[in-house]
């Protein structure tokens, strides 16, 4: 959970309702997911809340991000950890309803990474991509390359999940290149034994 601030270069929009999350980003990430899943193409409902760049870092030009907001994001991480995916994406969904208030762009990239793994275990792919090529597009905008490497592995592996293996892979590919910029270890290890994962599912044992 960063503390850090990232002013936005740009706006993306997303639209949250219970339950579900539209996601009306550039699809940067989109194309290497096979182009099946468009989500810009279908329309939020009426009581959709949009909430974009600008509202997720708030006012706050100096990003404060209020430790209620980090408190949170604790007890939904909790609730996660104790596998009631439904009960946590419930309190990350709130969670991210308070960055049209405070706290900053990776405050938001961090949540929807978190939102779409919640969605993902519980077995709803379609809003997980949504959710992980928002995180992605807000890194792009705030030239985070680090956030950037972070959501495509979340993309890839997600992909490789529902069997689309070609796809994961070229999004693995584009992961690494932004760990190897960053000198990011961390990302750069887990891209790199998830690769060797698929290698081995694909059955090309020298590679893994």
């Amino acid at each position: 959970w960063l503390r850090g601030s990232v002013r936005p270069q740009g706006h993306a929009t997303w639209h949250t309702t219970r339950g579900t999350m539209r996601a009306g980003t550039s699809g940067a990430a989109h194309g290497a997911s096979n182009g099946a899943h468009d989500s810009r193409e279908r329309a939020p409902t009426a009581t959709a809340r949009s909430v974009t760049v600008a509202d997720a870092v708030g006012a706050a030009d100096i990003g404060v991000a209020s430790s209620a907001l980090f408190e949170s994001v604790a007890e939904a991480d909790a609730v996660a950890r104790l596998g009631d995916w439904q009960r946590a994406l419930e309190a990350y969904e709130a969670a991210f309803r308070r960055l049209g208030r405070e706290g900053t762009s990776a405050h938001a990239i961090e949540l929807l990474g978190r939102i779409g793994t919640a969605h993902r275990e519980c077995d709803e792919p379609e809003l997980a991509r949504e959710a992980y090529e928002a995180a992605f597009t807000i890194a792009e905008l705030t030239d985070s390359a680090d956030h950037a490497a972070w959501a495509l592995s979340l993309l890839a592996e997600l992909e490789g999940r529902v069997g689309h293996v070609s796809a994961a892979e070229t999004l693995y590919g584009r992961a690494r290149q932004f760990a190897q910029a960053t000198g990011n270890d961390r990302v750069l290890a887990r891209v790199d034994q998830n690769i060797a994962a698929l290698a081995t599912k694909r059955g090309d044992h020298p590679r893994a």
